[in-house]
């Protein structure tokens, strides 16, 4: 223990959150949701518990703490992938951030897997993805240009969010090593959202996310 406690000294913050996000799924993979608990990830990550417990009280926190992270890195590299292509329409920053996000994502697939299985169980578990994938698809079309606020961009929140929902399963089994099958599924969801939200009124004609100047 004392020298685990001296390797956790050694370590920053962000190094830590990584070794408990690869914890985190290499423990879903291996024992399933129902069989998580904190002490097996504290150990797992090589960390003391109070480590564990300053960024999440129980597993299902845990959950959406992983997750945040790996958000933060995909948005992170979006948006470095933005700045170099600013005549890009926010629809064509959308998808590229949204495709980018399940590459960020693939290595833990059988992980989400088991999450996707202890969903269909656990509303709780499904309530707090849902909520903190939401926040993710906010900040990911802030990047991507669309600054609209009040109950129409909320509405374009969930929009967006249930396409990630619905196109999830198809990326689940795409084995393909550019995530063809993916980027079909998402742009293709992603234009029947658009013109949902067009007839709608919840987005304009004539800046519709994919048009090309926007």
């Amino acid at each position: 223990m004392a020298e685990g406690k001296m390797a956790e000294g050694k370590m920053d913050s962000k190094e830590i959150d990584g070794q408990i996000v690869e914890a985190v799924f290499a423990a879903l993979a291996d024992r399933g949701f129902s069989d998580l608990d904190m002490a097996h990830i504290a150990e797992r990550a090589g960390i003391s518990a109070n480590q564990l417990y300053l960024r999440a009280g129980d597993i299902t926190q845990l959950v959406c703490f992983a997750l945040n992270w790996l958000d933060d890195k995909a948005l992170a590299e979006s948006d470095a992938d933005f700045a170099d292509a600013a005549d890009a329409s926010i629809y064509e920053k959308l998808l590229e951030g949204l495709i980018h996000r399940f590459e960020v994502f693939a290595p833990y697939k059988n992980g989400f897997s088991v999450l996707q299985s202890a969903c269909m169980r656990r509303p709780d578990l499904a309530i707090a993805m849902i909520c903190q994938l939401h926040q993710t698809v906010n900040r990911l079309l802030s990047l991507s240009g669309d600054d609209d606020i009040g109950w129409r961009r909320d509405m374009r929140v969930k929009g967006v969010a249930g396409v990630v929902m619905k196109t999830g399963s198809v990326w689940l089994k795409d084995d393909s090593a550019d995530l063809s099958q993916t980027l079909n599924s998402v742009d293709k969801e992603l234009r029947r959202a658009e013109d949902w939200a067009i007839s709608l009124r919840l987005l304009e004609q004539s800046s519709s996310a994919s048009t090309p100047d926007m």
